[in-house]
């Protein structure tokens, strides 16, 4: 069934959608037939393409001559391209578009998502290559800055749609990103073959690392697709360890509601060999954002507050964990830990969301308090994880047990660790890392492994409404 699309998947084009280096010969090949009918110099046309194949090659010896070459040698290309019918040209242009983001593209059209596509360059000629119907293709002459993807979003939203993710190959757009006054909450780095971040890098940005777009959009797709109000939204998907997740589940409901008046009700977490995604269902999500909205409505100062809050609380766990970094924790540092960090994430709640549900006078008027909070403090759960995963390894070396493993440990296990020095038995936590649900609602938390994780996820897929689903499961835990 066709859905509304008010959200949209942003995509780069070369390196993410297209394969750089096929696709490179395909446009050195087309410049090359159409500069010998233009007459271009000989020794041009080889230089041309010399400079061209550096930029491909990443050569910083020609980084400050990129947008030039580029033109250069593509206005020429895309001309015959567009104007030839050269078939091996176009099947060769076709061999050159990433298999996983054709299907990634069909599957986000099909659950109605906005595909749009956001280049260096003008290229519009890539509507002929992809079959599923795209919206604006957006350039960016004077490279993909944070200025240039405020005009972007700001398209979208006058168009009624929300870009919720951008994928890119470079570190310098995703940072870009990062610093738009338009919160874009997954942001995706896809590595095709070492050409940038690591990992670990990615982890730092709060980037979502892949080397394969379907490892990542089955899940923000799947979990997003369909509007009904009753539907799961995927909030994030990215590389964060089981031990937060099992805190965060339960804080959404009881800390938020503590500190904000309201929280999630239900709230779900899809772990899978350190990959987690973040789910909740779309109804309780937007019954938050307008509560928030709607106590900022009525006293802006009460924003100003809650955002003075969290820069206060951050400084001080963020010292706490500077100071506790790769040590087992005494029950008083953990209770002091403890107080921080639930804290923080109500905060950050509120920092985050309530921006989406501002009205526009209102949005202009408090957006750069809030994004000035949002740049300072956005670092706070790297730094979490990392902390979690010392934690983890002075464990592990106490206790020679894996430390990846101990990276599954839940609140209850640390808790009883930490009291009484005990740890659950490794086969729970191998399980664990290999798949796990956290499911929240209604005051309950459970955790599923294995196959009844696998199958939790099958049913929750295949359901067209998961409210059955997730209160037969919850009968049965409570019997």
């Amino acid at each position: 069934m066709e859905k509304e699309n008010d959200q949209t998947v942003l995509f780069d084009l070369w390196g993410v959608i297209l394969d750089q280096e096929k696709a490179g010969k395909v446009m050195v090949d087309a410049y090359r037939k159409q500069a010998i009918d233009e007459d271009v110099n000989p020794e041009t046309i080889e230089t041309t393409i010399q400079d061209y194949n550096k930029v491909l090659q990443n050569d910083k010896s020609v980084s400050d001559r990129k947008v030039e070459i580029v033109d250069t040698l593509q206005d020429l290309a895309e001309k015959y391209i567009e104007v030839s019918n050269d078939k091996k040209i176009r099947s060769d242009l076709e061999a050159s578009v990433y298999e996983d983001s054709i299907k990634v593209i069909e599957d986000a059209k099909e659950e109605g998502y906005n595909i749009a596509i956001f280049t260096t360059r003008t290229a519009e000629w890539i509507r002929d290559y992809i079959e599923q119907e795209i919206g604006e293709i957006y350039d960016a002459p004077n490279g993909k800055t944070s200025e240039r993807f405020d005009e972007v979003c700001a398209n979208e939203s006058d168009q009624d749609r929300k870009v919720v993710s951008f994928t890119e190959d470079a570190a310098k757009a995703l940072k870009a990103a990062q610093e738009t006054d338009y919160v874009i909450e997954n942001l995706v780095y896809i590595n095709r073959g070492d050409n940038g971040l690591t990992r670990e890098e990615c982890e730092e940005l709060s980037i979502t690392y892949t080397e394969n777009l379907e490892e990542v959009y089955k899940n923000l797709i799947n979990y997003n697709g369909g509007k009904k109000m009753n539907n799961w939204v995927s909030r994030w998907a990215g590389s964060y360890t089981f031990i937060s997740c099992s805190y965060w589940a339960p804080q959404y409901n009881s800390v938020l509601n503590r500190i904000l008046g309201k929280g999630f009700d239900t709230t779900l977490f899809v772990h899978k060999k350190g990959n987690v995604s973040f789910l909740v269902k779309k109804n309780e999500l937007d019954n938050l954002g307008n509560y928030l909205a709607d106590k900022v409505k009525e006293d802006k100062s009460y924003a100003i507050t809650l955002l003075g809050k969290l820069i206060e609380n951050y400084k001080i766990i963020m010292k706490q964990m500077n100071e506790l970094q790769g040590k087992i924790l005494t029950q008083k540092q953990y209770n002091q830990f403890m107080e921080g960090f639930e804290k923080h994430l109500a905060y950050h709640v509120f920092m985050k969301k309530t921006v989406d549900y501002l009205p526009t006078e209102l949005l202009n008027e408090l957006l750069p308090k809030f994004r000035e909070t949002r740049l300072y403090s956005e670092k706070v759960y790297t730094r979490t994880e990392k902390f979690f995963r010392g934690f983890a390894s002075a464990i592990s070396d106490k206790e020679s047990v894996d430390a990846e493993l101990l990276t599954c440990l839940a609140q209850k296990d640390i808790e009883k660790y930490i009291s009484e020095g005990i740890l659950p038995d490794q086969d729970i936590l191998k399980e664990r890392f290999e798949s796990a649900v956290i499911l929240y609602k209604d005051g309950e938390l459970k955790i599923l492994t294995g196959a009844a994780a696998d199958k939790f996820e099958e049913n929750r897929r295949n359901s067209e409404s998961n409210d059955d689903l997730v209160k037969g499961l919850c009968k049965r835990w409570k019997s």
